[in-house]
C-alpha cells in the first residue's frame, strides 16, 4: 500500500551567512531563529540568480517533506544592516 507524502511550504526571510561559488553551495540563516539552511547552485539557477553575497537578505520558501527541508524560490531583497 502506498502512502502519500505531505509537503508543507513556508515563506521566510533570512540572511546569507556564506556562499562559495567554487563549491556551489551556501548557508542562509532564517530571521525566525531556526537552523541555517543549505542552498546550492541549482536553487539559485532555478530562481534566476547567478551568485549570492554574504549578508544579503533573501526571501525564500522552504518545503518540508518528511525529514527533508528544501529551499525554493529564492529572491534577493537587500543587504542586512
Amino acid at each position: 500500500m502506498e502512502t502519500d507524502t505531505v509537503k508543507h511550504t513556508t515563506k521566510l526571510i533570512g540572511t546569507v551567512k556564506r556562499y562559495d561559488p567554487d563549491m556551489g553551495w551556501g548557508l542562509i540563516s532564517p530571521h525566525d531563529g531556526g537552523n541555517a539552511l543549505h542552498v546550492d547552485k541549482a536553487i539559485l539557477e532555478e530562481s534566476g540568480i547567478s551568485t549570492l553575497e554574504k549578508w544579503r537578505v533573501v526571501l525564500f520558501e522552504i518545503e518540508r517533506e518528511e525529514e527533508w527541508v528544501s529551499v525554493k524560490n529564492l529572491k534577493v531583497l537587500s543587504y542586512a544592516h
